[in-house]
């Protein structure tokens, strides 16, 4: 009944968007766990999927130094001492996976989860936290800005593609928010037709459709470029300590 209130769309719109997959056990589990319940859960069941959500996890309301407890005894869990590039071959296989299933379901370009999306951003962003963060605290962080900006404080990647990142973050998820913003839906797709695109185009700032989708097509090719570099590389397998 609670998620219900939350999240059942009403003539007036809704509250929240809740996702019970993303706690222990999923639809499954119980709405709270205790810490010690949380912390086995994790210790013995947890996925890596798992790791790269709770990266972006922060308390927010109730008990925030019991939240910050909890994310610190996770800390281990989300952060390991030792990674091996097959854990990055299960990223690469997650991330390809999401993506076979959002041009299954639709032609048009998903912007978050399609090839150089706001998705494939992240999860290249979360790559290097989870290989750096045992051995660098300072990369451990929350925000994606905040995350490359730390990255690239310790050098461990390029200013330029610190920069270039950024930017085609911020556009796209800026294009997200634009085109939720019309009907106030849950929606990723670029638009097929012309005068849909031409609006979206316009809540972005541009009078001109070809500039705003050249725009689109050079931000995503850098995430691509960039999230290639480090999934689609030809490693030997060897441990990253």
């Amino acid at each position: 009944n609670l998620t219900k209130l939350l999240s059942e769309v009403t003539p007036n719109g809704f509250l929240y968007r809740v996702d019970h997959e993303l706690r222990p056990e999923g639809k499954q589990g119980p709405l709270a766990n205790s810490l010690d319940a949380a912390e086995r859960y994790y210790q013995y069941f947890g996925q890596d999927w798992e790791r790269q959500t709770l990266i972006r996890a922060r308390p927010i309301a109730g008990d925030i130094a019991l939240g910050d407890k909890f994310l610190e005894c996770l800390t281990p869990f989300i952060y390991r001492r030792s990674v091996s590039l097959e854990d990055l071959s299960h990223m690469r296989k997650m991330k390809s996976k999401m993506e076979k299933e959002a041009s299954l379901k639709h032609d048009a370009y998903n912007i978050k989860l399609g090839p150089g999306g706001i998705r494939e951003a992240e999860f290249f962003v979360q790559a290097l936290q989870q290989f750096y963060g045992g051995k660098y605290p300072k990369v451990r962080c929350n925000n994606t800005y905040d995350a490359i900006h730390r990255l690239k404080k310790e050098s461990l990647i390029h200013p330029h593609t610190a920069q270039s990142l950024t930017d085609a973050y911020s556009f796209l998820r800026r294009t997200e928010n634009m085109l939720q913003a019309d009907e106030d839906l849950q929606v990723h797709r670029i638009p097929h037709k012309e005068d849909d695109l031409a609006a979206l185009g316009r809540r972005m700032g541009f009078l001109d459709v070809n500039e705003f989708t050249d725009q689109i097509r050079t931000h995503t090719a850098q995430i691509e470029r960039s999230f290639h570099a480090l999934f689609e590389a030809d490693y030997e397998l060897q441990e990253l300590e």
